[in-house]
Order: structure tokens, then sequence, then C-alpha cells
């Protein structure tokens, strides 16, 4: 999927901006293109790449990581965060039995015993059965059943599969569509190997701002400095910028193709561009309102 924008579309704006500001038509173009990208710096408006928020969060950056291990938490479960939800449950003998699996490698009694289910061995007493006309004794034994635990705990129940390091795959069945986030607060998969889950948290979080910076091409192309680091960093920024400034009808193209785009990129361009046409109608206005002000 591929987003672009055509500066072209404030055309009916555009001249009548110029002239109220005295500036050349590809000046404003340019103007224009800059402010949709970055926001007022007053935040009246969103840019598809806003203006830094506070220093200590680097433009977002701490944010965003904070929402990919949120949703990544909310698909996996670690072995020692399960081995905690047993022993705080109290239930007798739970506790042995998820051990003995793990170590057994019986990785679906396991996940059962998490969705709350366990093999429990009862035994049985002996009795006296008739057999051919005679009484027969039958001595005392066990047998395996399975009996419910309650783990008092609602992120536990559904859990699919168990596996050494995070899947890429349970992770995105559970992401919400073209939105990517990661919806219900529930486990679907437990992660037996220590750090895997953390090292897979770290990975997603490098793609943070890959999106945003399929608008940094334009944003270089028009002098933009300050980005914020998370998007000046991504390691690709998949876009392009075109300038069309000749003539009586100057415009610039700004496209988007990252990866990861989706039509959640739509509705911010829409309030993006929404904003900038409220702006410059607001800027226009009040520029005509000073000129109309002077003696």
């Amino acid at each position: 999927m591929e987003v672009v924008v055509d500066v072209q579309q404030f055309a009916d704006l555009i001249p009548r901006l110029a002239k109220a500001t005295g500036k050349t038509l590809a000046d404003v173009v340019k103007q224009q293109a800059k402010l949709l990208l970055r926001g007022s710096s007053g935040g009246r408006d969103e840019g598809l790449i806003p203006y830094t928020p506070p220093a200590e969060d680097q433009g977002g950056q701490k944010m965003q990581n904070a929402v990919v291990e949120r949703d990544i938490r909310r698909v996996f479960v670690t072995k020692g965060t399960a081995s905690q939800i047993i022993k705080r449950a109290g239930v007798r003998g739970v506790g042995v039995a998820f051990n003995r699996y793990i170590k057994a490698n019986n990785l679906k009694k396991a996940i059962d015993l998490l969705n709350g289910r366990m093999d429990k061995r009862v035994k049985a007493a002996g009795y006296i059965r008739q057999q051919g006309g005679k009484a027969v004794k039958v001595k005392s034994y066990s047998q395996s059943r399975s009996i419910e635990v309650n783990l008092n705990n609602a992120r536990l129940g559904k859990i699919t599969t168990a596996q050494q390091n995070p899947s890429r795959a349970v992770h995105k069945s559970r992401q919400r569509g073209e939105r990517t986030f990661v919806g219900g607060k529930q486990w679907s998969q437990l992660v037996l190997e220590n750090g895997s889950l953390a090292q897979y948290i770290k990975a997603r979080q490098r793609n943070v701002g890959t999106l945003k910076a399929g608008w940094r091409p334009a944003a270089d192309a028009l002098g933009i400095t300050g980005l914020p680091k998370y998007v000046k960093n991504a390691p690709h920024a998949n876009g392009s910028f075109t300038p069309d400034l000749e003539g009586d009808n100057p415009s610039v193209t700004l496209v988007n193709s990252a990866r990861t785009i989706s039509r959640q990129l739509n509705s911010v361009l829409g309030r993006a561009l929404e904003g900038r046409r409220i702006r410059m109608a607001a800027d226009l206005k009040n520029k005509l309102a000073a000129a109309l002000a002077k003696p």
C-alpha cells in the first residue's frame, strides 16, 4: 500500500495566501508542505511527523516502545511468570506437576494445566467381582483422571502452544487487522527460554518509527530538521518527494511507501489535511484583517 499527498489539494487557498503574504506561489506551496509534515509549533494542528514532545521522551519513542511491549506481553507468558501464578494460587500438587511436565517436555500437559485441567493419579480401592460364577478379588490400583484446577488468573485459559521462543505467527494472529494492535488481555503462548521474550520485545521495538520515517525523504528535501530521534534513526525510510514548482500551478508530491503502512494512516492523513486547511484559512483571515486595520 502506498499513500500519496499532493499539496495541490490546497489550490483554492494557496494563491490567496500568496497574495496576502506577498510570497511566491512556490514558496507558499513549500511552506504548507513543511507544515503538513510537522504540524504547527504551537500544536494547533496535527502533522504527519508531529513536533517533538518533551525531550526526555525523545519524540514519543518511550511511549511507542511501551505500546509495543504492552501488546507483546498480552500474547506471551514466560515459564517464570506461570510458575509465580501457580505458586500464588496455592493449589496442592499443581506446581510439582507443572515442573514435572516441563522437565519431561510434556508440553501438552503443561498447556492443559495452565488452561485449567490437570492429570491426577487417583487410587481406587480393591473390590470383589463375580466372574464365571466365582468371586474374584481385584486389587487396589491407580489411574489417571483429569481434574479442574483454578489458578485464579483471568489471563490464563486459552494458551494454544508452548515454545522455546516467542512465535511471530502467534503474535500476528492476535493483531487486529490493519491497526496491528493486540486485543484482549489473555495469553496465547507459553515461552520456555529465559530472556527470549525480552529479546523479542527489543527486536520489535526497533521497528518503531518506520511508518513515520516513510515521510523522511520529503522532510529532508524540504529542509526540515529536528525530527524525533526514533523517526530520524529508523533503519528504513521508504518514500519519495517530487517537486513541480515551475509555472503558474506549482505543487509538490509526498509519497510514503513504508512496508508497515496501513489504513490507519489514512485517518491520520485525513486529520492532518483538514487541520492544515483550517489553519490556512485562519492565517488568510488574520492577514486580511491586519491589512484592513492599517490606516
